[in-house]
């Protein structure tokens, strides 16, 4: 973050959520009966959910979240 100039409330601990292709599988399990539930399958990759809260004072006017997505490249080692 601050290689980017980006401040983020260090009070506030950054917690990433990792999203594995089996658990993304299991929150559409009802739509296991959908013809294109396969297809849906084969489009799916591992990624991070990772939440950042910026400090009140930066001037964000309540909008001081962001939420960033960042896939997981298992052949890269990452």
């Amino acid at each position: 973050m601050n290689d980017i100039g980006w401040t983020y409330d260090e009070k506030s601990p950054i917690e990433p959520i990792e999203q594995t292709i089996e658990h993304q599988i299991e929150e559409m399990a009802s739509q296991k009966n959908h013809k294109r539930f396969d297809e849906y399958v084969a489009s799916l990759f591992p990624y991070w959910v990772i939440g950042l809260d910026f400090p009140e004072d930066d001037g964000w006017n309540g909008r001081n979240v962001n939420i960033l997505l960042a896939r997981i490249d298992r052949r890269n080692g990452i």
